[in-house]
């Protein structure tokens, strides 16, 4: 399942974009880049845990009702990324809280 690293790195050049981006860095202290800043947190740990957890799912047998295939390949990449949105959901979990701390430093300097 390669294409998961594929959109790991599409979605942190995304993030990387948009931290770029001088519109898009307005102070974080008003409630409404608050909502944004952590809903682009959580989204950034998801794509983060969803590629450790890929190759757990990697040596896992065919289920032999479906017999494993493309398909099954490509359910399961996005069963791991909603696994991971579900886990990261509303902050309850963090890959790393200090690179989150950085990513708030960085974004709020930017305001």
């Amino acid at each position: 399942m390669s294409t998961g690293n594929n959109n790991a790195i599409t979605d942190k050049h995304n993030i990387n974009q948009e931290l770029k981006r001088p519109d898009s860095h307005p102070n974080v202290n008003s409630n409404i880049e608050k909502k944004k800043f952590n809903a682009m947190l959580d989204e950034f740990n998801a794509t983060l845990l969803s590629s450790m957890m890929e190759p757990i799912y990697e040596n896992i047998e065919p289920d032999p009702l479906t017999g494993g295939g493309f398909a099954e390949e490509t359910l399961n990449h996005f069963l791991i990324n909603e696994y991971a949105r579900e886990i990261t959901k509303d902050g309850n979990f963090k890959v790393d809280p200090n690179l989150n701390k950085q990513l708030l430093k960085k974004y709020q300097n930017h305001g």
